[in-house]
């Protein structure tokens, strides 16, 4: 089964009721929460993000993961966590995310290197995981809370 990563725009009350799920039955039920709050781009494929993660981490930067609200630690302990967001977070972490100037060759050697595989085109796919990643956050601006999940 491959990974799928999605961007949610959430509210407080949003994740207070996510984490009430969580505690009371793993898993249950959240999808059905929040499934009409997904913002952004279509979701995409989701090992992208997982290796796209490690080489931001490997540059100095990270995707935000804000634990303040209630119910956000819930969701890290799910491992369904990939970026948490307020929206003054969601507008940083989206400029920053424009800023950089990573050629697509270093980008692909990065992938080949992570990952142990050969890939003419992983260059291209981290850039275009960037530029996703970007509108997510963008769109998740306006909301209070921005996730970005991959399960």
């Amino acid at each position: 089964m491959s990974l799928i990563a999605s961007g949610y725009g959430l509210t407080t009350s949003d994740l207070q009721a996510i984490g009430a799920r969580l505690a009371n039955s793993p898993n249950f039920g959240i999808w059905n929460l929040i499934r009409d709050r997904r913002i952004g781009p279509p979701p995409r494929e989701g090992s992208l993000f997982l290796t796209l993660d490690e080489f931001l981490r490997s540059r100095g930067g990270e995707l935000p993961i804000n634990l303040s609200a209630d119910g956000a630690r819930a969701l890290a302990d799910g491992g369904f966590l990939l970026a948490l967001a307020n929206s003054a977070e969601a507008a940083a972490t989206n400029l920053a995310l424009q800023s950089f100037g990573w050629t697509n060759r270093e980008l692909g050697k990065f992938w080949e290197e992570f990952n142990g595989l050969q890939a003419p085109e992983a260059g291209e796919a981290m850039r275009t995981g960037i530029e996703w990643l970007s509108e997510v956050f963008a769109a998740g601006v306006a909301a209070e809370w921005c996730f970005v999940q991959v399960g």
